[in-house]
């Protein structure tokens, strides 16, 4: 594997995003980072106001927590198929739905940033290889 096949991603695919499959659900995440300006933009406006508090370390894990929920809900967590709340209703996709999601299953949260950081994800020969199969 070269250099470039490994580390090359598809820029309009860290901005389209790809989909996670969950088995009963789907998650269609975009990168959080790269050439993702939607994320880029949305760190910018969330995080405004907080620059001294995150530079000293002041900023509560909670609060961080509750800025980048927000932000992956605005820029990172594109749709969804097959999501439902705990009683099995389907939960429609939109910002206040992934919120609640987010802040409701933090493994979750946990695994869609895991994945949307993985430039393996957003390299168009691994997508080519996935519809193969």
């Amino acid at each position: 594997m070269s250099i470039y096949s490994a580390f090359k991603t598809d820029k309009q695919l860290e901005e389209t995003g790809i989909w996670l499959n969950y088995g009963d659900f789907k998650i269609k995440i975009a990168r959080a980072g790269g050439s993702n300006k939607r994320f880029e933009n949305s760190c910018k406006n969330r995080l405004k106001g907080y620059e001294r508090a995150l530079q000293i370390g002041a900023l509560s894990n909670d609060k961080a927590n509750e800025l980048m929920q927000e932000i992956y809900a605005e820029s990172v967590i594109l749709d969804w198929e097959g999501v439902k709340d705990e009683e099995g209703n389907t939960l429609e996709y939109n910002k206040e739905n992934v919120l609640k999601v987010l802040k409701d299953l933090p493994e979750l949260f946990k695994d869609l940033e895991d994945n949307s950081k993985k430039i393996a994800l957003f390299r168009q020969d691994i997508l080519e290889k996935d519809l193969k199969n």
